[in-house]
């Protein structure tokens, strides 16, 4: 088992009515049970975002990850986070991005894990109080103390629905993921039900 904890920090200059500068300083602590199974993480990026936009938003930086093992190797590599939302129509959607990191593995912890996910998806609100969600995407995983790499292609499909009191939200959610690897190839379906109550 692992341990996940990550604060982030962020602070922004608006320099003209739709633009604006930002830093993000991120910190991570990973801890788990046997040897070399925790980690500390830090990442700092630069970037811009447009603000008070109609059409089209964007948020994007780049900048620098450290990943530092209790035992092992540290790991200095080039750090992204970004995203974009394009408002097609007043019911339609249409996003896509792209972020990298540095973690522990799931699946044996005291291996660390580089990985790098792009996506792209549409959301369509297709009566008043339902939308329906579709995206794809694309997951490199590389594997720092192996030669195991694994390339996952995924698929997600949500539907939302608020009540008409809008105290209630109800999601469905469907994703699938095939994963070729050098080590093992595997498939991976989940199906997730749930509600948010709000007062």
């Amino acid at each position: 088992d692992i341990n996940s904890h990550y604060g982030q920090a962020e602070n922004a200059y608006k320099f003209t009515d739709k633009a604006a500068a930002f830093a993000t300083l991120k910190y991570g602590r990973q801890e788990g049970t046997g040897d070399n199974a925790s980690a500390d993480y830090t990442a700092g990026r630069l970037g811009l975002k447009t603000v008070q936009t109609d059409k089209l938003s964007f948020k994007g930086g780049a900048g620098v990850q450290q990943f530092n093992p209790d035992a092992g190797k540290d790991q200095t590599a080039f750090n992204y986070d970004f995203g974009a939302v394009w408002q097609a129509t007043d019911k339609t959607a249409v996003q896509a991005g792209g972020r990298n990191g540095i973690s522990k593995s799931i699946l044996d912890a005291s291996q660390g894990v580089a990985d790098a996910t792009v996506w792209m998806g549409v959301t369509s609100r297709l009566i008043a109080s339902t939308a329906l969600s579709l995206s794809a995407s694309y997951r490199q995983d590389d594997y720092l103390d192996t030669d195991r790499k694994d390339d996952g292609l995924g698929a997600r499909a949500r539907v939302d629905y608020t009540a008409p009191a809008s105290f209630l939200r109800m999601y469905l959610e469907v994703s699938s993921q095939t994963v070729d690897s050098n080590v093992a190839d595997y498939d991976e379906t989940r199906v997730s039900l749930g509600m948010n109550l709000s007062y």
